[in-house]
């Protein structure tokens, strides 16, 4: 089964028969010093492209401070001015928007979060999802050349993206989505997902793990000998080149979902790579569908790729 064949139903619904992930493409960027007024404005122009892209399809947003979602017309984008007092006025950086309401996976959203905090291994965190059919538009190419710039401007310490599960942008629906993922997850290992909060927390001084495009910045790269430690062993089916911040890693010429125990094999070739600057995560991030240890389904999923068992 292709990918755009799975995209044309939800990969997982909730017990009331709403989506609770449907396929897409996401991009998920973690970078440090979020506090910085650099990193702010960055972000703002990001997601002003962001809205661009998605036209008229986003229904509402957040921002910081909020108490509910403001609603958006046809002809409405998000009024991203709310945004500028965040640049030098320090209160908490956050915008979330989505193509659906809430409780309802949709291919669009868009989630932003960046702290009054300056230290440069604390993150913060910006996540696009597409649908599919942007590839029709933009291409292979487009995609990995927009992956690159924002990877590039964020100065981020690691990113990812690739094909990958959409869950509801909301704060709760998105929780609720991730529990019910396991088989999900297990059935696809080439499928990325999302857990933003614990990923920017537990995952300051190592990688999550690894997709079609992964960014990891000098200073990680450092916990295996640096940069030309691993590139002088580095797979052919894996492209590099150079970012602001470190190397973005490209596995194969395109995304690959992968099939029940058969990971994508380029993939499978940079995550052995990489396994070295992995952080050491011992908490639980997904949910294991036996309902027995969340904390090992959660190791295996993110080892997924190391080429063993």
């Amino acid at each position: 089964m292709t990918p755009y064949d799975l995209s044309r139903q939800p990969l997982i619904n909730f017990n009331d028969g709403d989506p609770a992930a449907v396929l897409g493409l996401s991009m998920a960027f973690y970078f440090g010093s979020p506090g910085k007024r650099e990193r702010r404005l960055t972000l703002i122009e990001a997601i002003r492209q962001y809205c661009q892209q998605s036209k008229s399809y986003l229904i509402q947003y957040a921002v910081d401070g909020d108490k509910q979602y403001r609603k958006l017309t046809a002809d409405q984008q998000p009024d991203l001015s709310l945004l500028t007092p965040t640049v030098d006025e320090m209160p908490d950086f956050q915008f979330d928007a989505g193509s659906a309401p809430q409780g309802i996976a949709s291919a669009w959203s868009v989630s932003a979060l960046a702290e009054r905090v300056m230290r440069p291994n604390y993150l913060g965190y910006l996540l696009l999802t597409y649908p599919l059919s942007i590839l029709d538009q933009m291409g292979h190419e487009g995609f990995i050349r927009q992956f690159s710039a924002l990877s590039n401007d964020l100065e981020v310490e690691h990113a990812y993206a690739g094909l990958s599960a959409i869950y509801p942008f909301d704060v709760g629906s998105m929780k609720a989505a991730r529990r019910i993922s396991g088989n999900m997850l297990t059935s696809f290992p080439g499928l990325e997902a999302y857990n933003l909060n614990t990923t920017a927390l537990g995952f300051e001084d190592g990688i999550k793990s690894i997709n079609f495009l992964t960014a990891v910045s000098h200073r990680l790269l450092e916990k295996t000998g640096g940069a030309q430690a691993i590139l002088q062993d580095l797979d052919p089916s894996v492209w590099h080149c150079d970012y602001s911040n470190g190397i973005i890693f490209q596995a194969g010429e395109k995304p690959e979902l992968g099939s029940l125990n058969h990971p994508p094999a380029a993939y499978v070739a940079l995550g052995k790579a990489l396994k070295g600057v992995r952080a050491d995560f011992n908490k639980t991030m997904f949910y294991d569908p036996e309902g027995k240890d969340h904390k090992t389904f959660s190791r295996r999923w993110l080892s997924r790729f190391d080429g063993e068992g």
